[in-house]
């Protein structure tokens, strides 16, 4: 299984273009790779057949599916350096765990503002 996290299910045709191609990547790879997607979706939203939608709020079922799963970080303004960045704060959490669980995160399509804050121009270096 593959992990994707983004800014997903916000009705951002951009974000949903960068999931699109990311699965068919992956399905190119591994036709029947399950896929989860860590988002705050609609309660419309439906990124296509046997795909996971997790809550970003499912840390626990999070971290167990990090314990033995990739991880793609991307697509979406995950990054905003004028105010108390959660996005910034997730993707740092996401990727700690992943670390620490011997998994090397990658890192695609990831939109920012200007990070004016030294904190979280630090916390992406």
């Amino acid at each position: 299984m593959t992990v994707i996290y983004g800014a997903y299910g916000g009705h951002n045709a951009g974000d949903e273009v960068i999931l699109d191609t990311l699965i068919m990547e992956i399905r190119k790879i591994n036709p029947l790779e399950k896929i989860a997607v860590i988002c705050n979706p609609s309660e419309s939203y439906n990124p296509g057949e046997n795909i996971e939608i997790l809550k970003k709020r499912s840390l626990m079922k999070i971290m167990n599916l990090l314990s033995k799963e990739n991880l793609i970080i991307g697509g979406g303004q995950l990054l905003n350096g004028t105010r108390l960045n959660k996005g910034l704060l997730y993707i740092l959490l996401l990727s700690i765990l992943s670390n620490r669980l011997n998994k090397k995160p990658i890192v695609v399509g990831i939109g920012s503002e200007s990070l004016s804050n030294g904190f979280h121009r630090f916390l992406c270096q």
